[in-house]
């Protein structure tokens, strides 16, 4: 409970927004390259740096894992781990700024896994597409089109039941349209660091086929909609 209310304190503080954006502008003034823990990256992106893992909870989350794997033989399992922009674009970090290299923590991933499941590193996938717009400016999620890429490197590994042989899911992104639905978001990033003028669009992509029907439940509400 007192945790809880010293967040909300926190959050609800008196012009709180307009104090942190005083501290971005005068950390910009005399040079600094972070804001409140957020890297002041290269065409206006704030990036997160990679933090260390807690060294039990790590061992502990591997340890579940192969044990759900060696559970279960007849399913096939296959997992993947979403590399922080940090370490896939790393062109837009400043000069000189001393970051934490997230790709050691990815290989101990890979190496404790690799044996139990399938495991598909998206690493080389992401970085060949590290000039395109695949991380959000203003916060730390990758964007759809980030999420399409990772998504065909997964899909040469993925089965549907009508498959017999391991080929994957062939033409991943068939039929599929990209629109774009905002052009205003502002993330934790922004908010975090005080950058509240930067904004990203949100795309969303949708099958162009009649016979594809979406249903958006409202669970709190009970209620369905095919809007």
């Amino acid at each position: 409970f007192m945790k809880q209310s010293e967040d909300f304190v926190a959050d609800q503080f008196f012009l709180r927004d307009g104090w942190i954006a005083v501290k971005l502008k005068s950390d910009s003034i005399i040079g600094r390259q972070t804001s409140n823990g957020v890297i002041l990256g290269k065409e206006g992106f704030l990036i997160e740096d990679s933090a260390a893992p807690i060294e039990a909870s790590f061992e502990k989350n591997l340890s579940a894992i192969r044990t759900f794997a060696a559970a279960h033989p007849d399913i096939s399992i296959v997992m993947s781990v979403a590399p922080n922009a940090v370490s896939v674009c790393d062109q837009l970090l400043p000069a000189n700024i001393p970051v934490r290299d997230q790709n050691q923590d990815l290989d101990a991933v890979k190496d404790a896994l690799s044996s139990s499941l399938t495991y598909v590193d998206l690493r080389d996938a992401l970085s060949a597409h590290k000039e395109e717009y695949i991380y959000y400016k203003s916060d730390h999620h990758w964007t759809s089109l980030g999420a399409k890429y990772a998504f065909e490197e997964l899909a040469k590994s993925l089965v549907t039941e009508e498959m017999t042989t391991d080929i994957g899911v062939a033409d991943p992104m068939q039929f599929l349209k990209q629109y774009t639905v905002t052009e205003c978001v502002s993330g934790t990033m922004a908010s975090t660091s005080g950058a509240f003028s930067v904004k990203d669009p949100i795309d969303i992509y949708v099958y162009e086929m009649d016979e594809f029907q979406y249903v958006v439940e409202y669970t709190d509400e009970q209620r369905k909609s095919t809007s």
